[in-house]
């Protein structure tokens, strides 16, 4: 089963490998969040950036964020979100991010 389900998750990458075209370790991000819930967030990130997050709702869904970033890098925000919750990540190609818990 989960054989599977990573089989389908490395398809849909690849089909969507045309159509977004934003390196992760390009995006930078300045913004004030308070007290905002972190898939409100990545979805955010996703809309501006043209990436992709992969993770499971019940993983982040109590997490809520409030930090203030100036021309952070992507990689330095998910990293100083993440670390304070034991959630880690990693890039998938340029445009994709797993969240792994």
């Amino acid at each position: 089963m989960r054989l599977k389900f990573i089989s389908v998750i490395i398809i849909i990458l690849i089909s969507l490998s045309a159509v977004y075209a934003q390196d992760i370790s390009k995006i930078h991000i300045t913004c004030e969040f308070q007290n905002k819930p972190l898939t409100d967030l990545l979805l955010e990130i996703e809309n501006e950036h043209k990436i992709i997050f992969f993770f499971k709702e019940e993983w982040i869904s109590d997490i809520k964020v409030t930090r203030t970033f100036q021309n952070t890098p992507l990689i330095k925000v998910l990293e100083e979100i993440l670390f304070d919750n034991e959630i880690s990540f990693i890039s998938f190609n340029p445009y994709s991010v797993f969240l792994i818990n």
